[in-house]
């Protein structure tokens, strides 16, 4: 089963917010794009236990 993330840029804090559609509760973020996807990662694996 896929679980799409969506990458949103966030303009005052800089960096990325992630979140997974169907995980509401999974939300992450990282100062740049390899730090937000590590995070989503993270998070993704930690919802899902």
């Amino acid at each position: 089963m896929k679980y799409p993330a969506r990458f949103e840029p966030d303009p005052e804090a800089g960096g990325y917010v992630v979140t997974f559609r169907d995980i509401p509760e999974s939300l992450t973020q990282g100062d740049d794009d390899a730090e937000a996807m590590e995070m989503a990662e993270d998070v993704f694996v930690c919802s899902r236990n």
